[in-house]
């Protein structure tokens, strides 16, 4: 067992060692051959990680940026004429913008005369409207406020030319006793009542003027003189007074220059003045009472009475002009909505 362990030992002094230590060479210079290889791929590998970071990131901005260019580029055309439509839409009232055309049907043309009269207070349906003192008045209001109150809606009705529906303290009484009063209460009755009409009579011209369906007796609360207040238990409206006291100095004149209509509406245009008896002076608008001489309107010149003051087609433009605005109703007249200074 000995000599087969010294053997081994007592080689190292031959040319075999020599043989083994080249060969011991060979196989160590295959690992360092294999670990100096790795090291200059592993390098560049390391270093482009980065390099591919920065360029994702570039990538995904430019596609950002392109993105939002096509979104600005593709969007810009179609926005304008959107904007522009919407705001004509809300500042143009749809009334305006229809064709206006002159109306030529003498029905109509008739019943819109009807109803300038009740709501001027006159029983005048031509062209030319004139309203002296006290009347003038009346009609001021509407002018400057564009409506009437309830009571002078009733009131005008009540006091505009409709003889047919108009009762005397007579009629009065005697449509009492029919409906199977005593005759004294009839005649307490009529005796207060200078003249009247019937609840329903003013109900169907209230809904032919206004559109609206009057409510009988809501405005009996309300002052106005000439009055149109209601009595339920007989059913009329009546004027408990004859008179309202003096007159003014104002001369209200009233010019229809036009009437129109778009079909939905119809338009009756008034060129309006005022002759003050005062110092005959006429104004190129319509005025109410008391105003102070720095807020009257403009002088448009002088006049020798009211007589000689009128507005006519040579010279309506002058004058303040007024649109007095109409509905179109289910039977196929207009009824009264406002009138607004132009």
């Amino acid at each position: 067992m000995e000599p087969n362990n010294v053997a081994p030992t007592g080689r190292s002094s031959g040319s075999a060692p020599q043989d083994q230590a080249a060969q011991t060479e060979v196989i160590t210079s295959k690992p360092d051959t294999t670990s100096s290889q790795p090291s200059p791929i592993d390098k560049p590998t390391k270093s482009s990680k980065p390099l591919i970071w920065i360029l994702a990131i570039l990538a995904v901005i430019a596609i950002a940026a392109a993105g939002v260019f096509a979104y600005l580029y593709f969007t810009k055309p179609t926005t304008p004429p959107s904007e522009p439509s919407e705001e004509t839409s809300q500042e143009t009232p749809p009334e305006e913008t229809a064709e206006e055309t002159e109306i030529t049907d003498t029905y109509i043309l008739r019943d819109l005369d009807e109803k300038m009269a009740i709501l001027h207070n006159t029983d005048e349906t031509g062209p030319l409207i004139k309203k002296l003192g006290v009347g003038y008045g009346y009609v001021s209001p509407l002018y400057k406020n564009g409506n009437l109150s309830e009571i002078a809606k009733l009131a005008h009705i009540f006091m505009a030319t409709v003889p047919d529906y108009i009762l005397t303290s007579r009629e009065i009484e005697s449509a009492i006793a029919e409906q199977g009063y005593d005759k004294d209460s009839a005649q307490d009755f009529s005796t207060t009542v200078h003249d009247g009409i019937k609840g329903d009579t003013m109900a169907a011209k209230y809904k032919d003027l206004f559109g609206e369906d009057l409510v009988k007796g809501a405005a009996n609360g309300e002052y106005y003189c000439p009055g149109a207040y209601y009595n339920s238990q007989y059913d009329f409206y009546y004027n408990p007074t004859l008179g309202c006291g003096g007159t003014g100095p104002y001369f209200g004149v009233y010019y229809k220059n036009k009437y129109t209509t778009d079909g939905e509406h119809a338009y009756v245009y008034v060129s309006a003045g005022t002759f003050n008896a005062e110092d005959n002076k006429t104004y190129c608008d319509i005025f109410e009472y008391g105003v102070s001489e720095q807020s009257k309107p403009a002088v448009c010149g002088e006049a020798e009475n009211p007589d000689s003051f009128t507005i006519n087609e040579s010279n309506y433009q002058k004058f303040a002009e007024y649109r007095f605005v109409f509905n179109k109703a289910d039977d196929g007249t207009y009824y009264f909505v406002k009138a607004e200074k132009l």
